[in-house]
């Protein structure tokens, strides 16, 4: 694979450039995609700050936006306030098209180790010949289907410390994994007895499904290697869910939990109405 990747993006409904790979670390093939006089970026974001403004235009995959901000003198690797890259936003945002952009005008990419959730991400996307490619890119840089936060005893513990604290825990879609081996001061897994959600075995079922049927993995081989419904049951967890791809999050204690990427606004309510409390 080489070590940079085409683009394939959508504007308006239809696809106007087949995601292609660029050799020998050139960009041409990243720099083929159609100029618009309206970048779609809202004044707000702009008046935000340029790293702000190219987060902005790459979780929505607008390619043409990010270019522009770019010759405009934003940083390729400038950071938002929240801390990431405008290429984090485009990979975790399933944007193969503005993510291969990006990678072709050499954009720095994300420690593996610590942004695994990026590449199942990416497998999801609409621009399936794009997310192939960028899928292929992924893996041969150290990106894994397998890697999951169960060894991040870091990041447990520091869990573990803010609900202790008293102060409020929210996880969702996939991030559920990290409540699987935290435990609290006394040694008692924290989800034991508490009701939660998280991706559902059905929503498992069916990214294995749509990654086979585009042939981005082998048939067999999962997304996710284990479930984490099963493993929150099975850890003492009262596991609920609403339903294939239903936003919805619960709320036990100072513990909240999104079920899938469709749950942000459901989580949003329970986190301020707790901190309103």
């Amino acid at each position: 694979m080489p070590d940079t990747c085409g683009t394939g993006l959508r504007r308006g409904g239809a696809k106007t450039q087949g995601c292609q790979a660029v050799k020998g670390g050139g960009t041409a093939a990243a720099e083929q995609v159609p100029q618009h006089h309206h970048t779609g970026l809202l004044a707000r974001e702009l008046l935000e700050g340029l790293g702000d403004a190219i987060a902005f235009a790459a979780a929505r995959g607008n390619a043409n936006a990010v270019r522009l901000l770019l010759e405009q003198g934003a940083e390729i690797d400038q950071l938002s306030r929240a801390g990431q890259s405008a290429l984090v936003y485009a990979l975790s945002n399933g944007q193969p098209g503005t993510a291969c952009l990006l990678i072709g005008r050499q954009a720095r990419l994300p420690d593996p180790q610590r942004n695994a959730y990026l590449l199942p991400a990416v497998a999801l996307a609409e621009d399936r010949e794009g997310a192939r490619v960028l899928v292929e890119y992924l893996a041969s840089h150290g990106y894994s289907v397998d890697a999951t936060m169960l060894g991040d005893t870091a990041l447990h513990s520091f869990v573990a410390k803010t609900y202790e604290a008293g102060k409020i825990v929210a996880v969702v879609c996939h991030g559920t994994c990290i409540l699987l081996k935290t435990r609290l001061s006394n040694g008692e897994l924290l989800v034991k007895g508490k009701t939660v959600t998280g991706f559902a075995n059905a929503e498992e079922d069916y990214a294995d499904n749509a990654v086979w049927s585009y042939g981005l993995l082998p048939r067999g081989k999962h997304v996710m290697p284990w479930r984490i419904e099963d493993r929150l049951k099975a850890m003492g967890a009262n596991y609920v869910q609403a339903g294939l791809w239903r936003g919805f999050a619960v709320r036990d204690g100072n513990l909240i939990t999104g079920q899938q990427n469709f749950s942000g606004e459901e989580t949003a309510r329970l986190v301020v109405a707790a901190l309103g409390e």
